[in-house]
């Protein structure tokens, strides 16, 4: 999650959440599994990173959405609850 989308690297830890953040590897593979072994809720960025996420999991190499709950994008396009 950069750090320029909706403060939420303010505010998670204002309110006691774990702060995820991704790193280099923003692929789909790598963001999914980082939703996996951190049991991420809520993620936040751009619509480009997430609109592949988001064909990764039903494609046969994700398994599912895991814990994720909502996806917040930031800039031009609609979010979509998983």
């Amino acid at each position: 999650m950069p750090m320029a989308h909706g403060g939420f690297t303010h505010a998670a830890p204002m309110v006691g959440a774990k702060l995820v953040l991704p790193g280099p590897k923003l692929d789909a593979a790598s963001i999914a599994e980082l939703v996996k072994t951190e049991g991420v809720t809520v993620a936040a960025g751009v619509p480009t990173l997430y609109s592949k996420l988001l064909h990764h999991f039903p494609s046969g190499r994700g398994r599912g959405a895991g814990t994720l709950q909502r996806i917040v994008i930031a800039g031009v396009g609609a979010g979509r609850q998983v």
